[in-house]
């Protein structure tokens, strides 16, 4: 009898057990600290979709100037990088949950920053730039009469708009098109993103581009938490060493024929 009921009793408290891990690993994980992510040695970055020409898969990996930087970043962190995509409709629970610690720069076009969530400080710059062969054109002086291939946008738009140029205007799918047009000589010039128009400089060497001063700043910066002040602190004073001892520098040459480097920090 008496072993009969130690048997009972070891039995209950084997079930206790097993419930009380069944109900932990129901718990939802948490976002991780600074602290955590230092003892994994890991930060894990968050990729909205496909990514970029920034940030492409290439042969099973991941390459481009913005995954560069991040590893620069790392490194100085003493951390390496894992890639986790990401969707916008999950982004903050994928940073509440630890899942990722911190995201790529949104499509300021098409992502509002979601509540709850701040940015680090910028890691490169773009903006509208005026693109063309041979003759380079500095402002919206040298417009008129000139045939014009418009990246779509609302930043580009409204540049248009305040100008009245909208009949002389073509717009265009994408960046790619506006480019295309102008390389096939159906534009005298094209309005893009920067980082496209020194993309088409390298895809196109023989073709004597010229590209503007940006027309605006566009910044782009990794998304965080607002409690993550620690992290911000970390990625931001990493950032600054690399652009202080010119290791930023030479991975912009590496990608660019310009700098896409922040002026004011």
């Amino acid at each position: 009898m008496v072993r009969n009921e130690a048997g009972k009793t070891m039995w209950r408290q084997s079930v206790s057990v097993a419930v009380l891990i069944s109900l932990l690993a129901l718990q939802p994980a948490s976002a991780r600290s600074l602290a955590d992510i230092t003892k994994e040695g890991v930060m894990r970055i968050g990729v909205i979709g496909e990514g970029s020409s920034l940030n492409s898969v290439k042969d099973g990996k991941r390459a481009g100037f913005e995954v560069d930087v991040f590893d620069q970043i790392a490194k100085s962190m003493r951390l390496k990088t894992v890639w986790v995509p990401v969707q916008n409709d999950n982004l903050k629970a994928s940073l509440d949950k630890g899942t990722i610690d911190l995201t790529v720069a949104l499509d300021n076009e098409k992502s509002a920053l979601p509540s709850g969530l701040t940015t680090t400080n910028p890691y490169y710059c773009s903006g509208g730039v005026f693109l063309s062969k041979s003759r380079e054109f500095k402002s919206s002086n040298d417009l008129p009469g000139k045939k014009v291939a418009l990246q779509s946008g609302n930043q580009y738009f409204s540049y248009v708009k305040r100008l009245a140029l909208e009949n002389s205007v073509s717009v265009k799918q994408d960046a790619a098109s506006a480019v295309l047009s102008l390389i096939y000589n159906t534009s005298d010039v094209a309005i893009v993103d920067k980082i496209e128009a020194l993309n088409a400089v390298n895809t196109y060497p023989k073709a004597n581009l010229k590209v503007s001063y940006p027309l605006w700043n566009t910044k782009h910066s990794a998304v965080i938490r607002n409690q993550d002040i620690s992290l911000a602190q970390a990625f931001n004073s990493a950032l600054k060493k690399s652009l202080d001892n010119g290791a930023y520098l030479k991975l912009s040459q590496k990608h660019f024929p310009d700098s896409v480097q922040c002026r004011v920090y």
